[in-house]
């Protein structure tokens, strides 16, 4: 696996209010775990995605539509939505992975996190 290279590592300083949503405490807590699973159900194009929602949510101290679009599509991905399309690539990332390997149970902890995170920013804006 490639290693995590976004723009915002554990060495980098973060401001605690950036912290404030459960997508950002997710990502920064899990940046490299959501980086080695994009990027193996996705290859390029999920490995991308990670560090595109991290620098999303560095910009901000609230989730911006952008990083909730970015956040969607990698929940997308985890979920295993493009893996029936057995013409795309998502398809043959996904069967390159061993069943039995531990990505398989960390894709499935990292989707469940995700969704939860998620949803409490759904429950936020449906509040307002």
């Amino acid at each position: 696996m490639q290693h995590f290279t976004a723009a915002l590592t554990r060495s980098t300083p973060v401001r605690t209010e950036l912290l404030s949503t459960a997508l950002h405490t997710l990502i920064h807590r899990h940046g490299e775990a959501f980086y080695d699973a994009a990027a193996a159900l996705g290859g390029p194009r999920g490995a991308r995605l990670v560090p595109k929602l991290e620098a999303q949510l560095h910009e901000a101290t609230a989730v911006t539509r952008s990083a909730e679009r970015l956040a969607g599509e990698l929940l997308a991905l985890l979920s295993l939505e493009g893996v029936d399309d057995l013409d795309g690539e998502d398809a043959g990332f996904f069967a390159q992975i061993d069943p039995a390997s531990d990505l398989v149970h960390e894709i499935c902890r990292l989707t469940d996190l995700l969704q939860e995170a998620l949803a409490s920013i759904e429950g936020f804006r449906s509040q307002m």
